[in-house]
């Protein structure tokens, strides 16, 4: 009996080491290619990570790892690169996963904790969790999948990673889901609570914790939550008559006071114009207080306000330029800025913000008012492309360009 005993414990431990082996195996069976593009002859290029595939990518807390999801096959890969002014594979680790039929066709958000432990991915119907040691980099397992009938639109950890917020929408009605999940200590997820929206929600925007704004093609919701999830309070703030709201940004100026901007087009069809208008929303009034129009229709907006100054900025997209200004100043976009190419999407780092044209991509600070850069490059995706403190990444679904700031 005692033989046969030990004889299983060594089958057991063989087999499990015959696993760990195999993961291994599997976790370092691509590799991942870091050289200097010779033909890149842009300011500021450091060098290009060739990755098939590319699906999103993340920068780490202390802004010193670059995250990266790939799909070279039918399974996924993570690939975390230190950045510096100087990066090559010794600097690179790569370790594949799960595969589509798992995560899904499409990758379409890489989600950070803070502590560098948990990541989270976000396809069109799950997200996932992974936790990952911050020391090796290597995926230690899933810890946590969630399928879900509706379109995940967005997720976010907020209250210093404590929770997470995700926000879906159904592709048979005007309707979606705002779904709060409590972080453990593993990064894993417990549900919270569940609110029901009564229209198709595109974007959400958190004041703090307990204040969220929602946005749909019309109107701006406002939530105000308690520290258990529970809705306190749900209101629509802001409705446009006609057209569509495109993109908003939210500028807290205190604990009770915010500035909301909507970025979109108005007006009977063949005759729109676009608009960017300005909102104050304190203690529960809200007030119209700038309204400007374009000939051409503003794509995207973001926001930064100065902390010494309190001075807000904005930067607008448009289709085949950008615009920046003052917030309350006589003419709000007075900075314009041509760019090759068509748009396609906008990233902000604090005061760093990066538009991604489909054959250019500029860098501009905020906080002084300066174009950092305007880069020439052809194939622009915004799958490849991410701003830090130091860095910024464009290419396309086959490679990602690192350069300085």
């Amino acid at each position: 009996m005692l033989s046969k005993l030990f004889e299983s414990i060594i089958m057991k431990n063989i087999f499990l080491t015959f696993l760990s082996l195999f993961f291994l195996q599997i976790s370092q069976a691509y590799f991942v290619k870091i050289a200097k593009d010779n033909h890149m002859s842009q300011p500021g290029y450091i060098t290009t990570i060739y990755e098939s595939n590319v699906q999103a990518t993340a920068v780490n807390s202390d802004q010193t790892k670059l995250f990266t999801v790939f799909r070279p096959s039918d399974n996924y890969c993570l690939s975390v690169t230190k950045l510096s002014y100087s990066i090559n594979n010794t600097g690179s680790i790569t370790s594949c996963f799960d595969n589509k039929h798992t995560v899904g066709n499409k990758v379409n958000k890489i989600i950070l904790d803070k502590l560098g432990k948990t990541f989270y991915l976000l396809s069109n119907y799950n997200i996932l969790a992974y936790n990952i040691s911050p020391i090796t980099n290597r995926i230690n397992g899933q810890i946590f999948r969630k399928r879900f009938i509706q379109k995940i639109i967005d997720a976010k950890l907020v209250d210093e990673g404590k929770y997470l917020y995700l926000l879906t929408t159904s592709d048979k009605s005007q309707k979606g889901k705002l779904i709060i999940y409590r972080v453990n200590t593993d990064g894993s997820l417990d549900e919270l609570n569940i609110v029901t929206l009564n229209y198709k929600p595109k974007k959400i925007i958190f004041d703090n914790i307990e204040r969220v704004y929602i946005q749909s093609d019309k109107s701006i919701y406002f939530y105000s939550f308690l520290r258990n999830a529970k809705v306190i309070k749900d209101e629509k703030i802001i409705t446009i008559s006609s057209g569509e709201i495109s993109d908003f940004s939210v500028i807290t100026e205190s604990s009770t006071e915010s500035r909301v901007l909507l970025a979109g087009h108005s007006g009977a069809e063949g005759l729109e114009i676009g608009f960017i208008s300005i909102y104050n929303f304190s203690s529960d009034i809200v007030r119209q207080i700038d309204n400007r129009v374009y000939k051409d229709f503003p794509k995207k907006i973001v926001t930064y306000k100065g902390e010494f100054d309190g001075q807000s900025k904005v930067l607008v997209a448009f289709n085949s330029k950008f615009s920046s200004g003052i917030v309350g100043s006589m003419k709000l976009l007075s900075d314009e800025y041509k760019v090759n190419g068509s748009f396609i999407d906008l990233l902000q780092n604090n005061n760093l913000v990066e538009v991604v044209y489909s054959n250019s991509v500029a860098t501009y600070d905020l906080k002084e008012g300066l174009l950092l850069s305007n880069l020439f490059l052809n194939d622009g995706s915004n799958n490849s492309s991410f701003i830090s403190n130091n860095f910024f990444g464009a290419g396309n679904e086959k490679n990602i360009n690192i350069f300085q700031l």
